[in-house]
């Protein structure tokens, strides 16, 4: 049996910054974590800013960089959602496609390593009753 320990799956990128969202017309403050990207209000004086949405970077989701300096995200989980985030630079916003990316194929080689722990059992499950006689 081969084992996936978790250190050996890579660490997914986390990055925090404003982009504007194209569709809304309003700058929102955008959080990548854990492989999930958040979209809040900007926090003003005295508040956090409340959330506006959430993305599972799931299988099925996709991120392209458009020459316009924009970031489209196209999401199916939990259901299908489209978002298209705008950068103040080129480079920005390649930063942002990159982590996206590297944040996509993170939660790919996580859920891998789960299918197969899954598909090759775990101890417990394989534990026949009469070895503890």
């Amino acid at each position: 049996m081969t084992s996936t320990s978790s250190s050996a799956l890579p660490d997914a990128p986390e990055k925090q910054g404003q982009l504007l969202n194209e569709y809304s017309g309003h700058q929102e403050l955008v959080i990548l974590r854990r492989g999930s990207l958040r979209l809040r209000e900007v926090p003003s004086k005295g508040s956090s800013g409340a959330e506006l949405a959430s993305v599972y970077l799931a299988h099925g989701t996709s991120v392209t960089l458009r020459s316009d300096k924009a970031i489209e995200i196209t999401a199916k989980i939990p259901e299908r959602r489209e978002y298209v985030l705008i950068a103040t630079s080129n480079s920005e916003a390649e930063s942002w496609h990159n982590a996206i990316r590297a944040a996509l194929r993170a939660e790919d080689v996580k859920m891998n390593a789960l299918r197969q722990m899954m598909e090759e059992g775990a101890t417990m499950h394989k534990y026949n009753y009469s070895n503890s006689k």
